[in-house]
């Protein structure tokens, strides 16, 4: 509970030095950036494998957290990145956060800005290629229907109320399917 209350000042640190449209651009630019190169050292060690940006000999303690595999009922085995965390799970946590802040800043980009859409487009991409490739079904469920869901929910608004509610049934059953499947 301790730790909670260090928030507060950064709370007011970040008010403070954010107080203009071109300074919180600024930052979002910040933020892709460093999700950008987590998301790109993750690609790259899920296909180079485990011991792209992990020690030779690793430590008894972190072992089975930095070397996981998934096992499919064929019997394929796909190595689950860790990127620059100690763990595949801490690696997923940061890519929904991040997916959310780079779905956001390009909807963002598009509606304010004309500068920089290219590198948040491309930033979306790799993200979304990054989720991906973790091999985690947690991170599929919330990525992809969130962003399933504003699409159809912004393309709705331009059409009508039944419209809307057509394409977020017709999403929603696309998700459930796609998490049946994946199952």
């Amino acid at each position: 509970m301790k730790i909670y209350f260090y928030y507060v000042p950064l709370m007011f640190v970040g008010y403070s030095m954010v107080n203009s449209e071109a300074e919180l651009r600024k930052c979002f630019y910040i933020n892709l950036g460093l999700m950008l190169i987590i998301a790109v050292l993750g690609i790259v060690q899920s296909v180079a494998g485990p011991r792209f940006l992990n020690p030779e000999v690793m430590a008894d303690e972190i072992r089975l957290l930095s070397e996981t595999y998934r096992m499919s009922a064929s019997g394929a085995r796909v190595y689950r990145p860790t990127s620059v965390f100690v763990s595949a799970g801490r690696f997923g946590d940061l890519l929904i956060v991040a997916w959310f802040l780079v779905f956001g800043f390009s909807g963002y980009l598009l509606l304010r800005v004309r500068r920089g859409r290219l590198w948040a487009f491309a930033a979306l991409a790799i993200t979304a290629a990054a989720c991906l490739m973790t091999t985690s079904r947690g991170v599929f469920m919330w990525s992809w229907p969130a962003a399933s869901l504003e699409v159809s929910l912004s393309s709705g608004a331009l059409l009508g109320g039944r419209a809307k509610l057509c394409a977020f049934s017709a999403r929603c059953s696309e998700q459930l399917l796609a998490s049946h499947l994946a199952s």
